[in-house]
C-alpha cells in the first residue's frame, strides 16, 4: 500500500540520524545484546565481561552514559545508529532522472529515527491517457451516446493543455435491477467501452436506473482493470463525473470479502458485468490507485463538493471541481481543473507495517506529515527537494521499500534491514562449558551460571518463588543455586530478598512521592512513620479538623479518616453535625426541657429519671449552645440553648424562665 505526499522547494542531498542517546533504558533485565539494543532506543551494551569493579554482576544493558560512568570503555559499548547508503545517485545513462538518488539502503535502529533528502525534477511532459467515468443515471436517457459525447467533450479539455492526450474509452456505472431471482433486487453494472464510438449492441438499461451511490466500486474496477480497460505506460487521469454521493465500507454491510472487491470482474473479450459487490474501502481505494499510478479529478455538483474534497483528501493524487449547470461549459472547468492537478507533484512510498515514515518541507506552513499535504509547482520551477524522516518500531525482515513520484515512472527503490544485530569479536571460553558471546556467557546444553560454572544437577529450582515462578523473579541470576540481584542505575533503588521478590521503588505514590514521602518502602508496602497512615502513607493520624465544637469527634456520628470525617447514614457536614432528615437534638430533648423547667409535659411524673443526662439552669437570658425553640405540650413556645458534653450522650441546657403563651388556650 502506498502513502502520498505533496511537496515544495528545498535544495541539496543530505542525511542524518537523529539519536536518542538522551532516552532511559530499563533493560537491566535483559540477557542479551539483541534483546537489548530492540528494546529501546535509549539502550546500549557494553560487551566487556567485567567492566563495573564496584558490582561484578552489573548488568550489561543500561544508556550509554551509565554504562560510561560505570567503567565500560566507549570502544566496548554497542549502540548502533540508523545509518544510509546511497547505492545509485543519478539515472541510469541516457535516461533521465526525476528522482534522486534512484537507489539506496537504509538500516535502522528500532526507535532511532534517520532523515534524508530527496531530490525531484518535473517530468518532461508525456502522452496522458484519460479515461471518463460517470453513472447511468447522470448519462441518463440514451446513456451510452450520452456518455461518448461527454467523454469527447473531457479529451478536448485535456488535449487544450496537453496536446499528447488521448482516449482509452469511458465507463458507466449504476445499479440495475435482477430478475432472475425470486426477490427482486439492484445489483452492480459496470460497462466499459473502449472507443467513443461504442457498438449499437451494447446493453442498455431494463428500466430507469435508480440512484447511483457506487461510484468507488466503480473507480476501483477502472484501476484493477487495467488490461481490459487500456491503460498503457503514459500518465493515467480518469475523469469521474457524478451528482450523486458515494459509499465506502462501513457505510453498509459487507457482503463480499475485500478480496473480491479489489479483483477485476471484467472478463476477457467483455465489456459489461453486474455483480452482487460490496463498497470498498477508502484505503482500499487509494491503494489501488497508488498501485496503478492513476490521478483522479471528480468532477461534481456543488452540493456535493465537500464530501468529495474529504474522499479527494484521502486519495493519493486527485482533484475536486464544481460541474458547471450548463454541461456545455465542462470543457472549462475539468481544463482548469487538469492544470491544477499536473502543476502538483506528489511523492509516495510502499507500506510496511512497523515502519514510520513523515515529510516535512517547507510548502504551505511547513507541516509534518505521514500522508499529504499540497502545493502547485510554478511553471519556471524545475527542481524540488523534501526531507523524508524514517524510523521502525521494531526490529524488520529485510525487504524493498519504494517511493515513487505519481504520474511518473521513477521510483527510489530502498533494501531496508534494521541494525538488530550485535557484531562482537569474542575470544575467551566460559570455564571450557560455553562460550563468551558480547560479554556475557552463552552455556553449553546443561550448564548455567554467570560463567557457565554450575551444572545441570545444581537445578535453579531454589531460585524460583514457587514452580513455574520465574529465575529470581526475573530480577537476577540463580548462580548455583543463590539468587544474584540486579543492581539499578539510581544508587537509591535495592532489589533484594531470596528470590530477588522485594525493592524499594515498587510502592504507591502520593503526590509524586513514593509513600507520599512519608514512610519506607519495604518489599512492596509502605512502612509509614509514626503520624500517618494507608496504602501511601497519604494520611494523617491527627485528629483535629474531626472535632466539633461540643468536643465530640465528627459529632459521634462518623468516623475520623485522614484527620477528615466520613459520616455514618444520612449525616453529612464537615464534622456530620448536620441530618436534615434526622429527628434533631432541639426535638429529642423538648419534654425534658418542658418537666425540667415548668413541671409539665409527658416526663412530669419520671422527669428525674427520664431526662438525668440534662443538666440544666433557667435564665433570662440564653448565652451559649444550640438555640431551639419548641411548642410545649400547653402550646406555649419554650426558648432553650443546648450543649453536647464533649465524648459522651449528656447536655448541659440554658432555658429561659419565660415562656411564650397565648392568651387564650
Amino acid at each position: 500500500m502506498f502513502h502520498v505526499f505533496h511537496f515544495t522547494v528545498i535544495m541539496g542531498l543530505t542525511f542524518w540520524a537523529q539519536g536518542s542517546h538522551v532516552q532511559e533504558c530499563s533493560g537491566s533485565h535483559l540477557n542479551t545484546c539483541e534483546e537489548c539494543i530492540a528494546s529501546s532506543p535509549g539502550c546500549a551494551w557494553c560487551k566487556e565481561s567485567v567492566f563495573d569493579l564496584e558490582n561484578p554482576w552489573s548488568p550489561h544493558c543500561d544508556s550509554f552514559a551509565n554504562l560510561r560512568k560505570k567503567g565500560c570503555r566507549e570502544q566496548d559499548i554497542i549502540d548502533p545508529e540508523s545509518r544510509h547508503s546511497v547505492t545509485h545517485l543519478s539515472g541510469r545513462k541516457g535516461r533521465r532522472a526525476n528522482l534522486r538518488p534512484q537507489n539506496m539502503s537504509l538500516e535502522l535502529r528500532p526507535g532511532r529515527t534517520l532523515t534524508f533528502e530527496l531530490q525531484v525534477k518535473r517530468p518532461q511532459t508525456s502522452p496522458v491517457e484519460v479515461y471518463y467515468l460517470t453513472s447511468f443515471a447522470f448519462a441518463g436517457k440514451d446513456s451510452i451516446q450520452r456518455g461518448a459525447h461527454l467523454a469527447g467533450q473531457v479529451l478536448s479539455a485535456v488535449q487544450e493543455v496537453n496536446p499528447e492526450a488521448h482516449s482509452i474509452g469511458f465507463g458507466l456505472f449504476g445499479y440495475h435491477q435482477n430478475l432472475t431471482t425470486e426477490k427482486s433486487e439492484n445489483v452492480f453494472s459496470f460497462s466499459h467501452f473502449s472507443s467513443l464510438e461504442p457498438p449499437a449492441e451494447a446493453p442498455k438499461p431494463d428500466a430507469p436506473a435508480p440512484p447511483a451511490t457506487s461510484g468507488l466500486q466503480a473507480l476501483l474496477q477502472a484501476a484493477v482493470c487495467g488490461d481490459r480497460i487500456g491503460w498503457g505506460q503514459g500518465t493515467r487521469l480518469l475523469v469521474y463525473v457524478s451528482n450523486q454521493y458515494f459509499r465506502a465500507a462501513g457505510q453498509t454491510p459487507d457482503n463480499s470479502t475485500a478480496d473480491d472487491r479489489g479483483r477485476c470482474h471484467l472478463r476477457d473479450g467483455q465489456h459489461h458485468f453486474t455483480s452482487q459487490l460490496d463498497y470498498p474501502s477508502v484505503a482500499q481505494l487509494a491503494h489501488r490507485l497508488t498501485e496503478n499510478n492513476i490521478q483522479v479529478i471528480f468532477a461534481v455538483t456543488e452540493d456535493l463538493a465537500e464530501k468529495y474534497k474529504e474522499l479527494s483528501d484521502r486519495l493519493p493524487k486527485s482533484t475536486v471541481t464544481v460541474l458547471p449547470s450548463d454541461l456545455h461549459n465542462i470543457k472549462a472547468v475539468i481544463g482548469d481543473a487538469y492544470r491544477v492537478l499536473s502543476s502538483t507533484l506528489v511523492v509516495s512510498h510502499t507500506h510496511i507495517e512497523g515502519l514510520n515514515i513523515s515529510y516535512t518541507s517547507e510548502c504551505g506552513k511547513g507541516q509534518k506529515s505521514s500522508v499529504r499535504g499540497a502545493c502547485s509547482i510554478p511553471e519556471k520551477s524545475d527542481k524540488f527537494s523534501l526531507n523524508v524522516t524514517v524510523s521502525s518500531d521494531s526490529c524488520l525482515e529485510p525487504q524493498s521499500l519504494q517511493f515513487q513520484l505519481l504520474g511518473s515512472q521513477d521510483r527510489l527503490s530502498v533494501e531496508l534491514k534494521s541494525a538488530c544485530r550485535c557484531q562482537c569479536a569474542d575470544a575467551s571460553s566460559c570455564g571450557y562449558a560455553g562460550k563468551l558471546r558480547c560479554g556475557v556467557c552463552s552455556c553449553d546444553p546443561g550448564r548455567f551460571g554467570t560463567t557457565c560454572e554450575c551444572s545441570a544437577d545444581q537445578s535453579d529450582a531454589p531460585c524460583r518463588n514457587g514452580e513455574g515462578s520465574p529465575v529470581c523473579s526475573g530480577r537476577g541470576s540463580c548462580e548455583c543455586g543463590q539468587c544474584i540481584c540486579q543492581t539499578r542505575s539510581d544508587p537509591t533503588e535495592l532489589i533484594a530478598g531470596q528470590f530477588c521478590e522485594c525493592d524499594n521503588f515498587s510502592c504507591d505514590y502520593h503526590n509524586g512521592r513514593i509513600c507520599g514521602g512519608n514512610g519506607r518502602c519495604t518489599c512492596g508496602h509502605c512502612d509509614c512513620h509514626e503520624g500517618f497512615a494507608g496504602k501511601a502513607c497519604e494520611c494523617t493520624t491527627a485528629v483535629y479538623n474531626c472535632m466539633s465544637h461540643d468536643g465530640a469527634l465528627c459529632s459521634n456520628h462518623g468516623q475520623c479518616l485522614c484527620n477528615m470525617c466520613k459520616c455514618e447514614g444520612e449525616y453529612s457536614g464537615p464534622f456530620c453535625e448536620t441530618c436534615p432528615f434526622c429527628q434533631n437534638d432541639c426535638v429529642t430533648l423538648a419534654p425534658c426541657v418542658e418537666c425540667l423547667a415548668f413541671q409539665s409535659g409527658r416526663f412530669r411524673e419520671n422527669c428525674l429519671a427520664m431526662c438525668g443526662n440534662i443538666r440544666h439552669t433557667v435564665v433570662d437570658t440564653l448565652s451559649k449552645g444550640r438555640l431551639c425553640r419548641m411548642r410545649d405540650s400547653q402550646d406555649c413556645i419554650m426558648d432553650y440553648s443546648i450543649s453536647k458534653v464533649r465524648g459522651t450522650y449528656s447536655y448541659e441546657a440554658q432555658i429561659k424562665a419565660k415562656r411564650g403563651c397565648s392568651a387564650i388556650r
